[in-house]
């Protein structure tokens, strides 16, 4: 049998023709994954691994993408098995339904491998917080911060946030577990963030044990690595439960600290909690004028902001204590125009105001 010559293939060309076959397959995805993130929709996309507490996938136009996985709101994973109860659990846990997104998913964890159990622990740390089962979404956390792949870098962003208001069983087996987990000797990091979820819980349920471990937690240094906003929230509690007693060269060194490094986001609560702290222990008049920088500059560089109308209260008392009374005035009118102004706020600058007018000490 006879062949037309054109259909015939060399043994160069044949050689070509797989070389192109096979970066076909290699540049085409062979499953189309989804990643939500905010308002970005990841279609098409391709998940590579977990590395850093970081997701890594290739985007439909083969562009690599990392996001990290505390910022994910929704993924589903074009795989059958193990992964029907995965984007189960991620069905119900965009729709609302924690409780039975976090059943799918510990299913999903039994049969997962490699990466993706530390990914699923992270979910279960969302499902169980919402889902008000702070025992649970703790033992996550704690699971999530000895990741390999995950570790403390992803746990920073995932602290759970829905702590009970009173002592239930849950809050014991919450505390219990990080107990445990301090006492295990972990690493730096690990440590610091387990001290902060603990001070978290205790201060939620008003137990007298907040103070010492509001201590132990302030007192240790916080690598770039953790920096998040969930973290320097929680340390802002806890320079206050400090503060509320006397100030020791130690806490006046870490709250500097907490300055220099902290989010943008949180940098005028803690310029407030500064300017409370001097304006609390001052004695000489340098040492309340000292007082009134951190509250000034929350005012000039911060002004929209609606702490703004804080460090205006404050740097009125500030400005009362000196005898400046007319420019304190001032300060507490701007406050109470300010659109950001808290109930408790103006309410104090209209008591402050109706006395600075009428004359009276305080």
């Amino acid at each position: 049998m006879t062949y037309p010559r054109s259909t015939i293939l060399g043994g160069a060309t044949l050689c070509r023709v797989a070389a192109a076959c096979v970066a076909l397959l290699w540049v085409l995805p062979t499953r189309a994954d989804q990643i939500v993130v905010g308002k970005q929709n990841y279609r098409g996309a391709r998940i590579r691994t977990l590395e850093d507490g970081q997701l890594r996938f290739r985007s439909a136009e083969g562009m690599s993408v990392a996001v990290h996985i505390g910022d994910i709101d929704l993924i589903i994973v074009d795989r059958t098995g193990v992964f029907d109860d995965f984007n189960e659990a991620e069905r119900f846990l965009a729709s609302g339904e924690p409780q039975k997104a976090a059943a799918r998913y510990e299913r999903a964890l039994k049969l997962s491998t490699d990466f993706w159990s530390e990914l699923i622990a992270a979910r279960l740390i969302i499902a169980y917080d919402r889902a008000d089962q702070i025992d649970k979404a703790t033992g996550y956390f704690v699971r999530l911060a000895r990741g390999k792949r995950s570790g403390a870098r992803a746990a920073a962003r995932l602290i759970p946030q829905r702590i009970p208001q009173r002592r239930t069983a849950k809050f014991g087996r919450a505390i219990r577990e990080l107990d445990l987990a301090l006492a295990a000797a972990p690493e730096p990091l690990q440590h610091l963030l387990f001290a902060l979820v603990r001070f978290k819980i205790l201060k939620a349920n008003g137990d007298r044990r907040a103070t010492s471990a509001a201590m132990r937690a302030i007192a240790l240094p916080i690598a770039a690595s953790i920096r998040s906003e969930q973290v320097y929230t929680i340390l802002t509690s806890a320079f206050r439960e400090v503060l509320g007693g006397a100030t020791t060269a130690t806490v006046r060194a870490a709250l500097d600290r907490a300055i220099r490094d902290c989010p943008e986001s949180v940098l005028a609560d803690f310029l407030l909690i500064k300017g409370e702290s001097l304006l609390r222990s001052a004695k000489t008049r340098e040492e309340v004028i000292r007082a009134a920088w951190p509250f000034m500059r929350v005012v000039i560089h911060m002004g929209d902001d609606t702490r703004a109308a804080d460090a205006l209260f404050g740097a009125a008392t500030a400005l009362e204590q000196l005898g400046n009374r007319d420019r304190a005035r001032v300060m507490l009118s701007e406050c109470l125009a300010h659109v950001g102004a808290s109930e408790k706020v103006k309410s104090q600058a209209q008591a402050m105001l109706a006395r600075l007018r009428t004359g009276t000490s305080r």
